[in-house]
């Protein structure tokens, strides 16, 4: 690749090692952007939250866009409460990798009294950093960042200086889930993004879909009757972080067989 960061595209024809390496040194490039240009920020937790901006950054250096599907005003009544968005993020090809919704309501701390637009605009904002983080939060977490983006994070209150083992706790919305082991999640959050990758490229191979891929390979037979196939799941967010190790094996083995094939 002559030097060059491969991009989401580029991966598919490198082992899942290397692919690994590739999505390091992106980390570092975006690290390295952001501590320059101050795009990320505290709420009190061990790690900072990125901008809408570095994520725009990481979608970029994986030659991928955001875009705006639709915003709209939430109407209860006669009354506009504020506004929700829905944002997508797609391939150089426009392939559309992921899609997410958000809001931004009146009742807010930060914004009682602010103009429409204001609430319409950071809804959409929200709606592009949440689908961003669905397919890059590995990213952040390999360049040492929090997974959940800064514009989800507002109005969160940093937790006082006393006593001392609050300032050690980070702030995540409510509903967020979180690892006590950020290596552990770490791990699981590449394993997961190489899945993807690795069965994206064999959806083009054999004509078939990602979701019947993905129930290949995380079904097992079933205890009470060898014959018969359960647990298989439709989408790659649903694998357990338990099972995940297996299913990246079997993916990776697989994998490594079908280019050995194509190779021949």
């Amino acid at each position: 690749m002559s030097g060059e960061l491969a991009t989401v595209n580029e991966q598919k024809a490198v082992a899942p090692t290397t692919m690994v390496e590739v999505a390091s040194a992106k980390s570092a490039v975006l690290k390295d952007i952001v501590e320059k240009q101050g795009l990320s920020r505290n709420f009190g937790g061990k790690k900072n939250h990125l901008d809408y901006e570095a994520w725009v950054t990481i979608a970029s250096l994986n030659a991928c866009t955001l875009g705006v599907e639709w915003s709209r005003p939430i109407i209860v009544g006669d009354e506009v409460k504020g506004f929700e968005a829905r944002a997508w993020v797609r391939n150089a090809e426009g392939r559309e990798l992921s899609t997410a919704e958000a809001e931004c309501l009146f009742t807010e701390r930060n914004w009682r009294g602010k103009p429409e637009f204001q609430l319409r605009s950071m809804a959409q904002t929200r709606a592009c950093s949440k689908a961003a983080r669905m397919v890059f939060s590995w990213y952040a977490v390999l360049a040492g960042y929090a997974a959940t983006p800064a514009e989800e994070m507002d109005g969160a209150t940093p937790p006082p200086a006393t006593p001392t083992p609050a300032s050690d706790v980070e702030i995540i919305p409510e509903g967020e889930i979180v690892s006590d082991l950020p290596s552990e999640m770490d791990k699981v959050a590449i394993q997961k993004a190489a899945i993807r990758e690795m069965l994206e490229e064999m959806c083009s191979v054999s004509g078939k879909t990602l979701s019947d891929l993905i129930m290949e390979f995380t079904e097992f037979p079933d205890k009470d009757d060898p014959n018969k196939m359960v647990g298989g799941k439709t989408q790659i967010r649903y694998i357990s972080d338990r099972a995940t190790p297996v299913t990246y094996r079997r993916v990776t083995d697989a994998y490594e067989r079908m280019k050995e094939r194509l190779n021949e």
